[in-house]
């Protein structure tokens, strides 16, 4: 969006110099301060010349900001619709821990965060490099973007990395140890400690997090008007945990009945 804001404020600036000179080749006509009778060159060719640029650049300034909004709704949009996969992807990761924390008999499984974690780091980035910029004073949404970026992209990006790496090594070691100690078969299980505490920090963490995506996406959605954060965050939070609820499996073998 800079190259936008640079065009309206090139367009508007030629404008402005190339409509003064127009005016002032009129007053020179109407009070024949200068006579240019020169064969290249009058004062009607001059009035036609620099008038026909000045609209030219009317032209260009009006080009210039219809093409701003545009971007300037498109990045909204962009902006918006990451923020809101971000929070619904961490959202995913708390109930996930939630569920585990809640099943200590669950076999701890290396790639649970996976998808989450590929998805979230994606996303990130698309949200580091969202350039948003607007034409006059900063404003509130320009300015938490700008904060997002710089601080708490890197706190997310670290908790990803520790999801990926810090849960394979508790669960590694763990194993190692149990098949020391010649119990469970080797198998790690939610209720260990190391994985246990591992969940609990990354939970923390992602806790710490969610109100900065939050925030965001209430101060898109109140710049903007039109994308109902309240209404998709309730949708997010009743349904991220209906992803990991397992209580319905048993009703669901009873459809077998009905076959």
């Amino acid at each position: 969006m800079k190259e936008k804001i640079q065009s309206i404020k090139l367009n508007g600036m030629l404008c402005i110099i190339f409509t003064g000179i127009t005016y002032l080749v009129t007053l020179n006509i109407e009070n024949g301060i200068f006579h240019p009778n020169w064969w290249w060159m009058s004062n009607d060719f001059a009035l036609t010349v620099s008038g026909g640029i000045a609209t030219g650049f009317v032209a260009g300034l009006a080009y210039a900001i219809h093409d701003y909004k545009n971007a300037k709704n498109e990045t909204e949009l962009e902006l918006f619709r990451n923020v809101e996969w971000l929070y619904s992807t961490l959202k995913h990761i708390d109930e996930t821990i939630t569920a585990h924390l809640n099943k200590p008999d669950w076999q701890a499984a290396p790639t649970v965060f996976d998808n989450y974690i590929s998805e979230g780091k994606a996303t990130i980035e698309k949200i580091r490099k969202i350039d948003y910029q607007t034409l006059f004073a900063k404003t509130e949404l320009e300015q938490k973007l700008q904060s997002f970026q710089k601080t708490e992209c890197d706190k997310m990006q670290e908790i990803f990395r520790q999801a990926f790496y810090y849960y394979r090594i508790a669960i590694n070691l763990t194993e190692i140890d149990n098949l020391k100690n010649d119990s469970f078969d080797g198998l790690a299980l939610t209720s260990d400690y190391r994985i246990k505490r591992t969940l609990e920090i990354l939970q923390k963490e992602v806790l710490t997090v969610l109100p900065s995506i939050e925030q965001l996406a209430e101060v898109t959605d109140l710049q903007t008007g039109q994308y109902h954060w309240k209404e998709y965050k309730k949708y997010v939070d009743d349904n991220c945990s209906k992803v990991t609820e397992l209580d319905g499996f048993e009703e669901f073998l009873k459809k077998g009945d009905t076959l």
